[in-house]
């Protein structure tokens, strides 16, 4: 916070290098507090994203195509099917350029880039015309607070925002100037961030659009404050900059349309699940200090449904938008309400309402490349910032008018209550002894060309194992059957999610590839099993399923069961071909449970030919006593739309078993298959 007094304060440097430091420590906190032994994020997303940056670094070096990451051999083109971080490459490769291994460079890519975003912020700030004593704490609680710590410890390729940010502090001097080379500087700060991270060029070049077309509609000028003059680059290095970024930005539409040709792309009902909820927008991410999971919104599951950055920020921009419109507001606060303004319309467009009415899903509905956007919520970030900037120019405001103490005492509330969170991360020594405890067992297998890590079962997430295989291939610049992005080749998928040896051997076949050429791995030496914690079973491993009455006691899946929760009911998708096996208690007369397709297997692009449902009831002997079949395809018969509620008689027994089925429609595919379980209530 700013200090109490004029006299006090501190050179402008000084004061600028110390929120630099405690806004970029804060947003790599896990670097920080682990002595640089941990990096923010997990061993999936996190470091799939570390494995990108490094692929960009091996290409440079002439080891790949940049376009063909070195899994799902000997599929190509997959770059595009998740974030390229072209715009922000040069940072990782230069670290590595200078000697540093692929966890400490990744280490110094969050570093910079978290530097860059404070820096940049502070820069926009000023040009707005605030003062240098207010301009970096409301700098780092807007964008360097709960929600990008949040953001970057589980999706790190959301962490740069400063091209963005660099390029509004050009269109906010082209507003004052009208120097026509600053719209090219614009351009390419868009452009960058494109390159950078496409959510973010998206969501940020939304806001900056609403933020113009808000004050535009309401009267609402930005001030043009004398202090706002800035040190600034030569002009020659913004044109420099402007021309990088536009052409980063062409390359990376580029990679993104080579994608989009290959077929890639995300079905409607990803946006469904996804979009936020009014909830969403008040539940608190997990690790806050002050706050529970979820509070206050109630959603304490899904990640993607946890937006809030701190209601003070909300309470602030209400007060922000009362305090401009008022006819003698000052400056500074009629630009708070504008950004005010801008965050509360964000947050209506993207909210759905019940029902799925939402002003989002008409839009992407409409347009298909919308739907990459998939995780609108990923949008709070902004929203957090535009209120937590529009609280701060109001409580300046209000210093500025010599009421001193209050304004100081609200703003070190705001930063409290925004920082007090703890980040996601995970080990530098778990990802290395993973990488060479793979590569040890690959060259025990023959150490040929291919890898396909084919473990089976094991304790691992599947994301996690199928990164540990491509980690050890880019070590070596080679590549492997397995992998992980935002999609997969349909020739790979039963692999990728059942990884053992005949698996592994059968896509061989498929894709006619020379075993001789490939080393199937499928066991750890002793002690990397005891560094890296694989545990390795027999067959997938049973789960709890929550409310269920019976319990399985074996089951033979293709893809684990996924749990969703709808209508106040909890569910589980057995994607077919699934088989399920229960105990019945003796006493059982009945079973009653709920069952429909998941909304997108057949409507908003999914194209299921429905699903079946088949049960069965055995003795201790195996044999059949009795059971039903029953086959729903929601897309061409609307009366089994929805969820529907089966009640299946039993006949008496003892030491009985039932079996459930779940198997594809008629064309046998199961891309689109989705039949949901939920509510299974044993009737005695």
């Amino acid at each position: 916070m700013p200090p109490p007094s004029r006299r006090r304060l501190p050179s402008a440097t000084i004061w600028l290098i110390l929120w630099l430091l405690l806004g970029t420590v804060h947003v790599t906190q896990a670097i920080w507090t682990s002595g640089f032994a941990d990096l923010p994020a997990g061993l999936g997303d996190g470091r799939f994203n570390a494995l990108i940056l490094e692929h960009g670094y091996q290409s440079w070096r002439g080891h790949y195509d940049w376009l063909s990451p070195g899994q799902f051999y000997p599929t190509t083109h997959t770059l595009g099917w998740s974030d390229t971080h072209l715009g922000t490459q040069p940072f990782y490769t230069s670290a590595r350029l200078l000697g540093l291994g692929p966890e400490r460079a990744m280490q110094a890519w969050y570093i910079v880039c978290a530097l860059l975003n404070v820096l940049l912020a502070v820069r926009l700030l000023r040009t707005l015309g605030l003062d240098a004593r207010w301009a970096p704490p409301i700098a780092v609680g807007a964008f360097a607070g709960l929600n990008q710590v949040w953001l970057t410890g589980t999706h790190p390729q959301l962490l740069p925002l400063f091209p963005a940010l660099w390029a509004a502090g050009h269109l906010v001097l082209y507003l004052r100037e009208r120097a026509p080379w600053r719209l090219l500087a614009v351009a390419g700060g868009f452009a960058w961030q494109f390159a950078a991270t496409p959510y973010l060029a998206f969501f940020a070049g939304f806001v900056t659009a609403l933020a113009l077309l808000t004050a535009r509609v309401s009267g609402l000028q930005l001030p043009t404050a004398s202090n706002a003059s800035l040190p600034r680059p030569a002009y020659f290095g913004h044109l420099m900059l402007a021309g990088a970024g536009l052409l980063a930005g062409g390359v990376n539409v580029w990679v993104y349309s080579q994608a989009v040709q290959s077929g890639v792309g995300r079905p409607m009902h990803e946006l469904v699940d996804l979009a936020p909820t009014w909830a969403s927008w008040f539940s608190v991410p997990p690790g806050h200090w002050l706050y529970s999971t979820g509070w206050f919104g109630g959603e304490i599951t899904n990640g993607e449904h946890q937006l809030l950055g701190g209601l003070l920020p909300w309470l602030g921009a209400l007060l922000a938008l009362a305090f401009g419109l008022r006819r003698n507001a000052s400056g500074p606060q009629r630009l708070a309400a504008v950004l005010a303004a801008t965050g509360f319309v964000t947050v209506l467009f993207f909210v759905t309402w019940p029902g799925e009415l939402s002003l989002w899903l008409l839009l992407g509905d409409w347009i298909e490349p919308l739907r990459a956007f998939r995780a609108a919520g990923r949008i709070s970030a902004l929203v957090h910032a535009l209120f937590f900037c529009a609280s701060g120019l109001l409580l300046w405001s209000w210093w500025e008018k010599r009421r001193r103490l209050v304004p100081l005492l609200l703003l070190a509330a705001l930063l409290v209550e925004t920082t007090a969170v703890q980040q996601p991360h995970y080990s530098v020594a778990d990802a290395q002894a993973r990488r060479h405890a793979i590569v040890r067992a690959w060259q025990q297998a023959g150490d040929r060309p291919v890898l396909a890590w084919a473990p089976g079962f094991t304790n691992q997430d599947m994301a996690v194992q199928n990164l540990d295989a491509w980690a050890a291939a880019l070590s070596l610049h080679r590549v492997t059957l397995n992998g992980y992005s935002g999609g997969a080749p349909a020739t790979h998928q039963f692999f990728i999610w059942n990884q053992y040896d005949h698996a592994a051997r059968a896509l061989l076949r498929d894709q006619g590839i020379d075993p001789g050429t490939v080393s199937i791995v499928s066991t750890l030496a002793d002690p990397d099993i005891a560094a890296t914690g694989y545990t390795f079973y027999a067959e997938r491993p049973l789960q709890r399923l929550e409310a269920f009455d019976l319990q399985p006691v074996a089951w033979d899946l293709t893809v684990p069961p996924e749990r969703f929760e709808f209508e106040e009911t909890v569910f589980y998708q057995f994607t077919p071909r699934a088989e399920v096996t229960f105990r019945l208690p003796n006493d059982v007369t009945a079973l009653r449970y709920r069952t429909g397709a998941r909304i997108g297997s057949w409507n908003n692009g999914g194209q299921s030919d429905g699903y079946t449902l088949r049960w069965t009831i055995q003795d201790a002997a195996g044999n059949e006593l009795g059971g039903s079949e029953e086959f729903f395809n929601p897309r061409d018969d609307p009366s089994v739309r929805g969820f529907m509620d089966r009640e299946l008689p039993l006949p008496s027994g003892t030491n009985r078993r039932l079996i459930l089925e779940a198997g594809p429609g008629p064309s046998g595919l199961t891309n689109w298959d989705w039949p949901l379980i939920g509510h299974l209530r044993a009737v005695r």
